[in-house]
C-alpha cells in the first residue's frame, strides 16, 4: 500500500512538473511578460484544474467499472467458473453446498494452535529467521520456517528428510484430532478386536493394483444415527506434496490408517485416498465435488478428515527446485522469499454434529467459489481486483447481510508477482472494513510456498480466526498465477 502511494505522489510531481515546464516554453517562445498574476494561475490554479480533472474522470470511470461489475457479478462469475465447477458432459453442476467445520489442527513454526499463530503473526509481528544450515549449503542467508523439537523416527539410510520430516509433523496433527474423533468414532468402545484388519488396508488403487473400491460397513456395524448428526463413516484426504514417491505417500497412508483404527475407527468405517495435486486448485475442485454430493442420510452421516503435510527442509529437495525454477532461486537469493515445513487437519461434516459430541464452538463453510482471472497475475500490464469483487458477489448473494460483515481475511499465496497488488485493490474496494496489514493473513508470505497444503492450513486459520474474533472470516486462495477460490468461514448458529 505504502508503494502505490508512493508511485501515485511521484506520478503527481512529475505531471506537475511537465505542466510548469510547457507553460515556461510558452512564455519564452511568445516573449510574454509575467506577472504575479500568471505565476498564480499557471503555476498553481492550472495543474491543481487538471489534476482534479483527471481523478474526476478516473472516478468517474471507476463508478461505472463498479456498477456494470455489480450488475453482471452472477452472470459473470457463472461463466468464469465452468471449468472449475463443470460435469463431465460440459454442462454446469449446482453450487457446492455449505459445510461444517468440526475441528482444525496444525503443526507449524508459529504454533501448533490457531490462535497462537494468528497472534505471533498479526500481534507480535513475528517472522521466520535465518538458517544455519542451509545458508552454509547455499552461500547466502535464506530464511526458514523450521518447525524446532521434532521427534524424527529411525529410517534407513536412504529416507529423504523431507519425509522423516512430514511424517513427523503429521504426528503432531494426529495427536490434536485424536481427542475429537475417538470421541465421535463408531467403533470407539469396541475391544473385541474383530474390526482390525491388515494395516494399511485400503491403499490408493494406484499402488496396490486393486480397482478403486472400498468395502461398505456391515449395517449392524455403522451407526445410522437416529438425530442424523452422528458420523457412520470417515472419508479421508490425505493431500502430499508431488515430490514424495508413491511408496513414502503410502507409507504415509498407511500410518493414518493404523492410527484411526487405534482411534477407534474400524477399517471399513474409513475410506482414505491419498492426494497428490500438482497445485491448490486441483485439490479443492475434489473438496467442492464433496460438498456437492447429493444430500443423503449417508452423506450426512460421513466426515470429511483432510490431512496435509509439507516440508521443503531437505538440502538435497531444495537444490533440486532451485535448479527447475529459476524465478524462484532468484527471489530466495535476495531474501525475497521463505522456505518452511508445516501440516495441518481439518474436520469437515454436512449436517451439524450432534450436541451430546459437545464440539462447540465451531465454524461452518459456505460454498467454493472458484474462477479464473483473464491473465495470470504475473503478466504484464495492470493487475485488476475485479474477478475477486464478482466472486464476492456470488458469496454474498447465498449469505445473510450479518454473515457479510466480514473480520478478517486468510489468503494462501504470498505478495509476490502483483498478488499484493490484487490483494490490496480488492480489500480497499470491497472490504473497507479490513485493514491491510492487522486483519489480512498471507500463509506462503511467513511459511513459503507450501502447495495445496499452505491453502489447507489457510482455511484452518480462517476457522480459528471466526472462534478468535467472533465473526465471519473470507478463506481466499491465490498462489496459483490464474485461478482464485474463495469461501466464507463464519459461526455456526
Amino acid at each position: 500500500m505504502f508503494k502505490r502511494s508512493f508511485v501515485f505522489l511521484a506520478k503527481l510531481l512529475l505531471f506537475v512538473v511537465l505542466v510548469w515546464l510547457a507553460v515556461l516554453a510558452y512564455w519564452k517562445y511568445t516573449n510574454h511578460v509575467v506577472s504575479s498574476e500568471d505565476l498564480l494561475i499557471y503555476f498553481f490554479i492550472l495543474p491543481v484544474a487538471l489534476a482534479l480533472a483527471y481523478l474526476f474522470v478516473r472516478l468517474l470511470w471507476w463508478v461505472v467499472k463498479k456498477t456494470f461489475h455489480r450488475l453482471g457479478a452472477p452472470a459473470a462469475v457463472q461463466a468464469t467458473t465452468v471449468h472449475a465447477g463443470a460435469s463431465a458432459d460440459g454442462g454446469s453442476r449446482e453450487p457446492s453446498r455449505a459445510a461444517y467445520v468440526i475441528s482444525t489442527a496444525l503443526c507449524t513454526h508459529f504454533g501448533d494452535e490457531g490462535a497462537q499463530y494468528l497472534d505471533a503473526i498479526l500481534q507480535e509481528k513475528k517472522r521466520a529467521g535465518i538458517s544455519d544450515e542451509i545458508t552454509r549449503e547455499l552461500g547466502y542467508g535464506v530464511r526458514a520456517a523450521e518447525v524446532d523439537q521434532l521427534e524424527l523416527a529411525a529410517a534407513h539410510e536412504e529416507t529423504r528428510a523431507t519425509m522423516m520430516r512430514t511424517r513427523a509433523l503429521l504426528e503432531k496433527v494426529y495427536a490434536q484430532l485424536e481427542g475429537v474423533l475417538h470421541q465421535a468414532a463408531p467403533g470407539a468402545n469396541s475391544t473385541d478386536g474383530s474390526d482390525k484388519g491388515p494395516a494399511g488396508a485400503t491403499l490408493h488403487p494406484e499402488w496396490n493394483g486393486v480397482p478403486g473400491q472400498h468395502n461398505a460397513a456391515p449395517a449392524n456395524e455403522t451407526r445410522a444415527a437416529a438425530d442424523g448428526t452422528m458420523p457412520a463413516s470417515l472419508r479421508v484426504h490425505i493431500v502430499l506434496p508431488v515430490f514424495l514417491t508413491a511408496p513414502e505417500a503410502s507409507l504415509i497412508q498407511t500410518d493414518v490408517t493404523e492410527w484411526l483404527q487405534a482411534a477407534g475407527w474400524p477399517r471399513q468405517t474409513v475410506t482414505a485416498t491419498t492426494i497428490q495435486p500438482e497445485n491448490e486448485v486441483e485439490y479443492l475442485r475434489r473438496l467442492e465435488a464433496w460438498q456437492q454430493q447429493a444430500s443423503s442420510d449417508a452423506a450426512a452421516s460421513e466426515w470429511l478428515l483432510i490431512l496435509s503435510a509439507v516440508s521443503w527442509l531437505d538440502v538435497d529437495l531444495l537444490n533440486d527446485r532451485l535448479r527447475k525454477d529459476l524465478q524462484f532461486a532468484n527471489r530466495l537469493a535476495k531474501g525475497g522469499a521463505v522456505i518452511g515445513e508445516m501440516a495441518c487437519g481439518v474436520v469437515l461434516a454436512k449436517a451439524r454434529p450432534a450436541s451430546r459430541l459437545q464440539l462447540e464452538p465451531f465454524a461452518q463453510l459456505s460454498h467454493l467459489t472458484l474462477a479464473q482471472r483473464n491473465k495470470p497475475v504475473d503478466a504484464k500490464g495492470t493487475i485488476e481486483a475485479g474477478l475477486l469483487a464478482e466472486m464476492l458477489a456470488d458469496q454474498a448473494s447465498a449469505l445473510s447481510e450479518s454473515d457479510l460483515k466480514f473480520v478478517g481475511l486468510t489468503v494462501s499465496g504470498d505478495m509476490s508477482d502483483g498478488r499484493a497488488v490484487e490483494l490490496g485493490r480488492w480489500v480497499t474496494d470491497d472490504l473497507p472494513q479490513l485493514d491491510f496489514i492487522d486483519d489480512v493473513l498471507s500463509v506462503a508470505e511467513h511459511l513459503g510456498e507450501c502447495g495445496p497444503a499452505g491453502s489447507l492450513l489457510a482455511l484452518a486459520l480462517a476457522a480459528a480466526m471466526v472462534q478468535q474474533r467472533n465473526g465471519p472470516v473470507l478463506y481466499c486462495s491465490n498462489q496459483h498465477a490464474s485461478w482464485r477460490a474463495l469461501a466464507a468461514v463464519m459461526p455456526a448458529v
